[in-house]
Parts: structure tokens; sequence; C-alpha cells
């Protein structure tokens, strides 16, 4: 439905809706009343700034005068300390230059000096030139310090080395001084230039070294009284020793081994002793039961020897288990024993096998070399069986096995040499029951004994050479087993019955020397003419071995060879045993 229209004076009023009478709308502000009311606004604000003004001038004249006032005040304290830093500074220069030695008590005066000045430089941080005087007074109070000190330390070390400083205990009190001295000097008063890290390092080495010394020698003072105790078998006051000795070695390893030297495993080694005297009640056990079975087989009771050896054996291993480290914890030992043992309870067996080796020499000097073969092929097993069951009564090592061994495996060798030996050898004069071989040995013979020829120049007929004195010794060894005859080198005095007469010089004919060969080729054996007894070249050709101690490392050559220039008598010179020459063989002699 439509609305009846409105009044002509109403009108709606913009952005309410609101129906407003025409006659009480405000009507526009004229332009004369608008500036009115700008001058109106201008001149308060300009009233309000005058007043703020006037305010902020009031505040900062009294601020200005309040610090005028308390600037006069601070003037003349600052300037007190100022004069009370060059006072005291004064007097302590007055003292130094009247007193020797300056005491602790008068640098403080210097001190007070300087404090002074560092309280006056915060209070006037712009005075430049006193701030560089307080940097020359730092200075200054750094060395004053420090000369103090390292006085302190000098004389300190020179009481540390008096001679009886050590003795009464000084010394270590006097290096410790010392040492603080030089830490404060490094700690504090490093600006004087004479902080010393050397002799720092060097003072805190001697005060250890002088700690360590009592203990290194204490450890060792009771290890000797351990050992005087356990001579007279006070096992418990050795064992306490030892304890002790080693806690001390542990302590001084682990403080002082980079300053006094100790023996090398040294913890190690008297723990081993320790263990050693410990199980010293089973190592006497064991002997006792050793002798007890060393006279069983004296008295060819093997039965009770093996045993007793039984009951050694039983006391390796509590020896071994209970105390490890201990010196009588040696299994080679308890090998030992196992091999006595198996001796002792092989000895008729292997009594019975000796016997048999000796008819098995015999058959071999008649020359019945298959009966000999045959025994040395029984012997050979029945020695196989006894090592199988009880080892080390007959081991490959075993003088008889390697005999027996080395007949089997050489008939043809032995057939050759049974059969021209005897025509080889000549008796020696005044000795008949030795018989030498006429000529040294033949390269030949040698590998048809041995196996091989070492010589240098191999030629069958020349002298065996280039052989030390344990290969001859093996070859006589060898020849042995094959003859069953007893071989071995020629002893000095032998080789001169063997020579004659050598009151002259050899004929020309009868000894390839330097007068006969060129001085480098050794001949064939046998080639020069024979001495009156039947020997060939107990002179020259090739230098000759002759027996000597077997505990020795040198031997004795005779004869001279295709160098020697011919003299009188027997030449003969000490050589290395284990020397080798183009110009150095041997010859051997059957007992």
């Amino acid at each position: 439905m439509s609305q009846p229209p409105l009044p002509s004076d109403m009108r709606f009023e913009q952005g309410t809706g609101q129906r407003i009478p025409r006659r009480l709308r405000s009507k526009p502000e004229e332009p004369i009343v608008q500036r009115t009311r700008l001058v109106n606004w201008l001149i308060a604000m300009g009233f309000l700034a005058l007043i703020s003004g006037l305010t902020v001038l009031y505040v900062r004249e009294r601020q200005r005068t309040l610090k005028s006032a308390t600037t006069k005040t601070g003037i003349n304290k600052t300037g007190a300390l100022r004069e009370i830093s060059k006072t005291k500074e004064a007097a302590f220069e007055e003292i130094k230059l009247n007193k020797a030695e300056i005491t602790l008590t008068d640098i403080e005066l210097f001190d007070d000096a300087v404090k002074a000045l560092e309280q006056y430089i915060d209070a006037e941080p712009g005075d430049i030139e006193q701030v560089r005087r307080l940097e020359e007074l730092r200075r200054r109070q750094h060395v004053i310090h420090a000369e103090r000190l390292r006085a302190i330390s000098k004389k300190a070390e020179a009481s540390a080395r008096q001679e009886d400083a050590v003795e009464a205990g000084v010394a270590q009190r006097e290096l410790i001084i010392a040492l603080e001295a030089e830490k404060e000097i490094d700690q504090k008063w490093y600006f004087s230039g004479m902080v010393d890290k050397g002799k720092i390092t060097q003072l805190d080495t001697r005060i250890r070294r002088l700690e360590a010394e009592p203990i290194w020698k204490k450890t060792r003072a009771l290890e000797a009284q351990a050992e005087a105790f356990f001579k007279k078998q006070q096992l418990a006051e050795a064992e306490d020793c030892l304890k002790e000795s080693i806690r001390l070695e542990v302590d001084f390893t682990e403080k002082y081994r980079d300053v006094l030297n100790t023996e090398f495993n040294r913890i190690d080694k008297l723990t081993a002793r320790l263990e050693t005297i410990r199980s010293s009640p089973l190592q006497l056990v064991l002997e006792t039961t050793q002798k007890q079975a060393n006279e069983a087989e004296a008295l060819n009771d093997w039965s009770k020897a093996a045993n007793l050896w039984e009951d050694s054996l039983r006391q390796i291993p509590k020896i071994i288990n209970q105390y490890p480290l201990s010196a009588y914890a040696d299994r080679k030992k308890e090998t030992e024993l196992v091999r006595r043992r198996n001796l002792a309870r092989s000895h008729p067996e292997g009594e019975g096998i000796r016997a048999e080796a000796v008819e098995m020499r015999q058959l071999l000097q008649r020359g019945q070399i298959d009966s000999a073969l045959s025994k040395a092929r029984s012997l050979q097993t029945r020695m196989v069986k006894i090592e199988m069951n009880n080892p080390g009564a007959f081991s490959q090592d075993a003088p008889l096995v390697q005999e027996v061994e080395y007949i089997t495996k050489h008939e043809g060798s032995m057939r050759v040499l049974l059969s021209l030996l005897d025509r080889l050898v000549l008796p020696i004069p005044g000795e008949p029951n030795k018989r030498m071989l006429k000529h040294e040995v033949a390269q030949s013979l040698y590998s048809l004994v041995v196996g091989k020829n070492p010589s240098a120049v191999v030629r069958g007929t020349a002298p065996a050479e280039s052989v030390s004195y344990d290969d001859a010794v093996q070859f006589c060894r060898q020849i042995s087993w094959l003859t069953g005859r007893s071989v071995r080198l020629p002893r000095l005095a032998e080789i001169q019955l063997a020579a004659g007469n050598l009151s002259a010089l050899p004929a020309r004919a009868q000894a390839w020397t330097f007068d006969s060969t060129d001085g480098l080729t050794v001949m064939d054996v046998a080639t020069s003419q024979p001495n009156s007894i039947g020997f060939y070249d107990i002179l020259g050709n090739v230098e000759e071995w002759v027996e000597s101690a077997a505990n020795t490392s040198v031997a004795t050559v005779v004869g001279g060879n295709v160098n020697w220039v011919p003299t009188t008598g027997l030449p003969q010179r000490q050589i290395q045993k284990k020397e080798r020459s183009r110009t150095l063989g041997f010859r051997f002699i059957i007992e």
C-alpha cells in the first residue's frame, strides 16, 4: 500500500533515515567565524609552549648549579689521590735507595701508589698524562714483585744444593719455596718479562725426583730383604716384603716414571718372583721326588723310578695352574719329566735293544753285512713300537735311532766301504790300535758316505774341501755307523807321529806346496810320494782339521796347503770351526 506524501517542511536527514523538520537543520557557518576560531586556537598553543620552555630552562639551570657544586668537591678529592700516589711512590724510591734488600712491606708502599693512581684515573679518565704514568707504574710494579720473588727462588735453590740438604730433608722444602715463587711470577707478575716456564718445569721435576728416590730405594731394599727371608725359608715374611715392594713400585710408576728411571717391566718381574716364592713348597716336593727317582735309577730299580717320575709329573700341573707366573711353572720341565718317566718304563726293553745294537756293530766289523742289516731292521721296528708307547724313549733325534736308520738306508755304500776300508788306513807308529787314513779324504769317498760333495772344485780323486769342522765330524760319525767301528778326527799328537821326522825341509816330491804347484790348485790324493811311514800329504796340498773340544768355537788345522812356503816342523794354526776353504780338508782315525 502506498504511503501518503510527506509534508513539504519534512525531509530525511542523510545517513540516519530520521525525518527532521526543515526548520531545525543547521545552516553552514560563515568564513569570518572560522578565521576567528583558528586565531584563538593558535594563541592558546603559543601560551602553552612558552610555559613549557620556561620550565625546561629552570630545570637545566638548577641542574647546572648542583653539578657545579659537586664538581668543586670532587676535584679536591681526586687531586688528593694523585698526590697520595706520588707521595707513596717517592717514599718507596727513598727506601729502595737506602736498603740493600726490599721487603714485601716496602713494596706495599708502591702497591698503594698504584692503587691511588688507579682510583684517580677512574674519576678523571681524561687525564692522559696520568693514564700514561699509571701504565708505567703498573709495569714497574710487576718488575719489582718479580725481582723479589726471583731472589727468593735463587736463594732457595742455593740452599737445596748444599751437600747435606737432601739427607736432612731441606732440599725438597727449599725447592718447593722456589717453585711457588716462580709460579707467582708466572700467574701474577707476567708483565715483568721475567716469567721462566723452563725453570718452573725444572723445579717441579727436581722436587718430584726427590720424592721418588726414597720410594725407588725402598722397593729395592724390600726386594733384597725378601730374598734374604726366602733363603732362610721364611716364606711368609718374604711374601710380605714382596707385596709391599710391588705396591710401592706401582705407586712409583704411576707418579714418577717420567722423572726417575726404573727397571723395565719391574712390576711384572716382582709379581713373578712373588708367585715363585709362593710356589716354592710345591717345588720342594717336586725336587725331593726327582731326587728319589734318580736314586732308584742308580740302584737299577726302574719300576720304582717310573712311579716316582709319575709322582713328579703330578706336581708340575699344580704349580702351573696355581702359579702360572712362577719360575717353576715350566712346560719344558714337564716335557722332560715325561721323557724320564718313559725312559724308566721302557728301560728293560731299551737295554735289550742297546745290547743288540752292540751285536749289530760287531757283525759289521766282521763284514757280516746281511746279518747286520737284518739286526738293524729288527731294531728299527722295535724302537718305533717302544716310542709309540713311551714318547721320548727312542725319539727321532736319538743317536741309536739315527744310526740304525742310516744303516738300513745305505746298504750299497756300506758294502763298498767295508770291502776297501782296511786298504786305505795305516797303523800310527807307537799306537798299534789306531789306524789313520793314508791320505786326505777324497771327494769320491766323502760322497759315498755323506751322499753329497761340498767341494768348490769337483773332482772325485781330489781331496774333499770346503768342509767345516762340523762337516768333518759328521762324516766320521756316519762312516762309524757304516763300519761298526769308532771313527774320529786325528789329534795333533797323532798327526805328529804320522809325520815322522820334520827337522828338515820336506822333499819336493813329498809335499804339494808353493814350491811344487801353482799355489792355487790342489792335487789328487796320494799323487805325491809317501813319507817314510807310508802316509801321503801330511804336509801340503790341503790343511787338515784336528780334533778339538766340543765346547769351543775354534780348532787347529795342520800341514799347510798348496800355498804354503815350506819350513821345518809341522805348520799349524787356529781357525773358526765354521770356516770353509778350497784348501781345507781332513782325514780320520779308526780305533
